[in-house]
């Protein structure tokens, strides 16, 4: 897994990741959607998480200009319920 720290150009630091079913510790296959089954890459900074599949090729040596495009087509993820 690779991961990256990046800022987005409205001054929004960006942390990002690839996350591969089988692959990914702790991640449970039989829960992912058939779109998401190749992989995604996530984003996420203090306000929100983001998710773009398939997996941009080579993104973790993209420049931060090219993450940001990427982050820009990448959906925004609801959060999850809190638990309890």
């Amino acid at each position: 897994m690779a991961h990256r720290e990046f800022t987005a150009s409205d001054g929004t630091v960006w942390q990002a990741w690839d996350v591969v079913p089988g692959k990914t510790l702790g991640f449970r296959t039989h829960m992912t959607a058939p779109e998401l089954s190749g992989g995604w890459l996530c984003f996420q900074c203090d306000a929100e998480k983001r998710r773009l599949a398939p997996i941009p090729e080579g993104w973790d040596t993209h420049p931060d200009d090219d993450l940001e495009g990427h982050l820009s087509r990448a959906g925004i993820v609801a959060p999850r319920p809190a638990a309890g």
